[in-house]
């Protein structure tokens, strides 16, 4: 499982509260100067992640086999107005948040 830049950042964060917590103030400065260090060589150390991150973002997200079929779209979009025409012409319901969202 690899972890990201900002997961990396989270967990250093909450182990340091844990850390304080516990009144173990050398781990938890351990964990701030990690952070510091982090912070400043981040484009040196997490590079490839980056490149690989903003990769997949342009080719995976981008595959015409992903996308729904025509006649999926078709069909929700039937459907979609017939059930706005039909809870429009409804003069007795009563509009709740439910209805409101759908």
């Amino acid at each position: 499982m690899m972890i990201n830049h900002y997961g990396l950042i989270k967990a250093a964060k909450i182990l340091r509260v844990l850390h304080l917590i516990r009144e173990d103030s050398a781990k938890a400065t351990d964990i701030l100067e990690f952070l510091e260090v982090l912070s400043l060589n981040r484009n040196t150390l997490i590079a490839g992640e980056t490149y690989n991150n903003n990769k997949n973002r342009r080719t995976l997200l981008r595959r015409t086999q992903h996308l729904p079929r025509e006649e999926e779209l078709h069909e929700l979009r039937t459907y979609i107005i017939s059930r706005m025409q039909a809870m429009l012409e409804d003069k007795y319901l009563k509009w709740t948040a439910t209805e409101f969202v759908e």
